[in-house]
């Protein structure tokens, strides 16, 4: 489990600097890295964790939040969060200092 939860961090950091301009823009990625290479979840999943998290108030891309639930629990949700939300958040701020 322990190394699911660096695959998160490694796979979302890089996605969080990405997308500062929108998440949409990373959706295609996180599908590929989500479905096809680790195989952590079907491409349907996908399709319904997408759905469900465009439905969900907050965010938009609360789909981070989900896959890192199905892969690992609520431990794996926290940490994909943190990992899609925390870096793009510290790099704005920065700037804006």
């Amino acid at each position: 489990m322990r190394e699911d939860l660096w695959a998160l961090v490694a796979i979302f950091v890089p996605f969080s600097l990405m997308s500062i301009g929108g998440g949409a823009a990373i959706i295609a990625g996180i599908q590929h890295e989500a479905v096809g290479v680790h195989g952590w979840i079907t491409a349907r999943e996908f399709v319904d964790l997408f759905a469900i998290s465009r439905a969900a108030p907050g965010p938009g891309m609360m789909l981070a939040t989900l896959i890192g639930w199905k892969v690992a629990g609520w431990t794996g949700a926290a940490v994909a969060s943190l990992a899609l939300f925390v870096p793009s958040s510290l790099l704005c701020y920065g700037i804006a200092r």
